[in-house]
């Protein structure tokens, strides 16, 4: 059986009871294991474009990738020393999806 993908490893997260500890330390073992922060932004921004707005997982998703952007918004948990950018997001989206 081959492994699983970030994004699968994301939707078995966010399936258990403890979906908010789940989600966010998810983002920390793939930052751990040494997936690019960009990828890790795209899998929980996808997952959090699915997400129907009455569904409480999605402020899961919401607190994780705040974390993975920094700054501010991750109030204190952090994942990267520094703040990730919409300049380091845009360059790294397919050419269709740039804004």
């Amino acid at each position: 059986m081959s492994p699983m993908t970030p994004r699968q490893r994301l939707d078995a997260a966010l399936q258990r009871d403890d979906h908010n500890h789940a989600v966010y330390e998810l983002a920390v073992q793939l930052r751990d294991e040494g997936t690019p922060r960009l990828e890790i932004y795209v899998v929980f921004e996808g997952a959090m474009a699915a997400c129907e707005d009455d569904d409480p997982r999605c402020d899961s998703l919401v607190d994780a990738l705040d974390g993975i952007w920094g700054g501010p918004w991750a109030k204190g948990r952090e994942l990267y020393d520094t703040e990730l950018t919409d300049e380091e997001v845009r360059a790294n989206r397919p050419e269709d999806e740039r804004g």
